[in-house]
Formats: C-alpha cells, structure tokens, sequence
C-alpha cells in the first residue's frame, strides 16, 4: 500500500509542478505583453515628437532655401551687370586703366572673362541645391570683386 500512495503523490506534486511552470509562463506573458503595449506607447509618442521637430526643421530648410534663392537672383542680376560694364570695358579697351595694357598684352582675356562671367551664372543659376547654391554664389562674388577690381584700376 505504501508504493501506491507515493506514485499518487508524485503525479499530484508533477501536476502541480507543471501548474506552476504554466502560471509562471502565463504571468510572463501578461508582463512581455504589458512592456509590448508600454513600449509602443513610448515609441509613439517619440516618433510623434520626431516628426514634430522633422516638419519644425522642414519650414526652417525651406526659409533657408528661399533666402538662398533670392541671394542667388541678386548674385545673378550682379553679374550680368558686370557682363555690361565688361563688354563697356572691352569696347573702349579700358582705356587709361590698366586693363589697358593687359587686353594689349592678352587679346584672349576678353573673351575668358566673358566666358568666366557666363559661367558664373550658369553656376549661380542652376546649382541644383542650398549647398552648392551658397559655394555658387561664394565663388561668384569672389570673382566679381576681382574682375571689378581689376577694371576699376
């Protein structure tokens, strides 16, 4: 009789064993579940905030880029004054000025300037990004200041 009671009281103590494992791995879940819905929750609202700040910096990108582009528009409308005062310049041989005797030592310098002064716009013009637009527009007013510089002398 003794055999028989322990058998039965390995099986309850298993059955309770395997009770245990499936309430442990039950409350598991329920906590695996509950992070899953905490941390959705979190990645929501951080996403939300991200996006918030994206379009914040999307209007900031966009007045930049407006200002950029008028700062190009005017950078264009210089050189093609300058294109005017040069081929001025180039008419009249920049007579008593020293561009005098550089057109007489280089006949080609009118014509590279022209083509410098084409290109610089072109450049300004159609750069195809804020960045490239403002090194555009660096490189141009650079050159401006030179060619003027050198008919103003």
């Amino acid at each position: 009789m003794g055999k028989g009671g322990s058998g039965c009281a390995a099986v309850i103590g298993i059955i309770f064993l395997i009770a245990a494992v499936v309430w442990a791995a039950a409350i598991a879940v329920w906590l695996l579940g509950g992070l899953i819905v905490l941390g959705s929750v979190v990645m929501a609202i951080v996403g939300i905030v991200y996006a918030w700040f994206g379009v914040a910096h999307k209007k900031e990108s966009a007045r930049t880029a407006e200002v950029v582009e008028l700062m190009a528009q005017d950078c264009a409308q210089d050189l093609r004054n300058l294109q005017f005062r040069w081929a001025e310049a180039v008419t009249t041989r920049g007579i008593g000025t020293q561009l005098e005797d550089q057109l007489r030592l280089n006949p080609a310098l009118a014509e590279d300037r022209r083509r410098q002064i084409d290109a610089m716009i072109v450049l300004v013009e159609q750069a195809p990004a804020t960045e490239q637009r403002l090194d555009a527009i660096s490189q141009s007013e650079g050159f401006r200041h030179q060619l003027e510089k050198q008919m103003s002398q």
